[in-house]
């Protein structure tokens, strides 16, 4: 049987974890949007507040990886 060091399995976690959260912070607010615009009547407005939320989500998330990467600024 392998071993698995606990360090790259933690890593890999991480990793797959914000894959996984950067995927649906783009996905979720522009479909909450759109199922209360269809709930409420208001076509498009709920739709397109929830995309511009969920890019700024996902570009404040790609901001923090690129931060954290070798040589990313530490601002």
């Amino acid at each position: 049987m392998r071993t698995v060091d606990p360090k790259t399995l933690a890593e890999a976690y991480k990793t797959a974890s914000r894959v996984i959260n950067l995927a649906l912070g783009c996905i979720v607010p522009p479909a909450v949007g759109f199922f209360l615009d269809r709930k409420f009547g208001t076509t498009p407005i709920l739709s397109i507040l929830g995309l511009v939320f969920g890019l700024v989500s996902m570009f404040v998330q790609i901001r923090q990886l690129v931060r954290e990467l070798p040589g990313g600024k530490s601002r």
